[in-house]
């Protein structure tokens, strides 16, 4: 069978030929630096919350709004419980819009966030604000309010420690502002790129690690670092 590719001249790409290849090339998140407000969640009146104007792109598809996205309206807090809720981007190819809307979760006395739908074909999420709710909320205030925003950089991502990529791929490489840190994902955690701290027989490539003032006896394959 013959291998599908394009684009090619006097070739039609499909939208989805086109989401396939531009959501390898291009990450998920907010165009601009990070900290800036492209699409940066606050407390409306009442019980809503509103998005700033902004960039971003989810899998491929980029949206943009020039003026304040919302308000949308948040559920009420539980009588008891404690929700966490997402405000978040959705991409629907079906309908052929990106929105602004909040993800609703349930309360508990252990509550979890929702779970982001990202599928390649149907829907994809990704999240700009998480909400906890207290019991009893009526008003949303700004303090219920984390941003979780990701930001794309050229070739790698910056991000808080709250707003880690939800699934990044084995090798994913950040700046974590929050930590003051490059870190990358190694398949199962977030690891520092650089370790702010070694200790004696720390292996890097079988290399042993000795840090300490005075000079050390010589050993084999092993690497003296020097305070200062």
């Amino acid at each position: 069978m013959a291998i599908t590719a394009f684009p090619f001249d006097t070739q039609d790409t499909s939208e989805s030929d086109y989401s396939r290849l531009m959501g390898e090339a291009v990450d998920d998140g907010i165009v601009g630096s990070q900290g800036s407000t492209g699409f940066q969640v606050s407390a409306g009146s009442g019980m809503t919350v509103v998005a700033a104007a902004g960039t971003a792109t989810l899998r491929g598809f980029m949206g943009f709004s020039t003026i304040t996205e919302g308000p949308v309206t948040v559920a009420n807090g539980d009588a008891s419980y404690l929700r966490i809720d997402l405000a978040i981007l959705r991409l629907d190819r079906a309908n052929n819009n990106m929105i602004f809307t909040v993800k609703q979760g349930t309360a508990s006395a252990t509550p979890a966030p929702p779970t982001l739908t990202q599928t390649d074909t149907g829907i994809h999420e990704i999240a700009l604000a998480r909400l906890d709710i207290p019991a009893g909320a009526g008003a949303m205030q700004a303090g219920y309010i984390t941003d979780l925003r990701q930001f794309l950089g050229s070739t790698t991502g910056t991000w808080t420690t709250a707003g880690r990529p939800a699934n990044p791929r084995k090798g994913k490489l950040g700046l974590n502002v929050t930590r003051g840190m490059w870190e990358y994902h190694n398949g199962s955690q977030w690891v520092d790129l650089i370790p702010s701290t070694v200790t004696n027989a720390t292996k890097w490539n079988n290399y042993g690690l000795i840090v300490q003032a005075p000079q050390p006896t010589p050993q084999p394959n092993t690497i003296w670092i020097q305070p200062i």
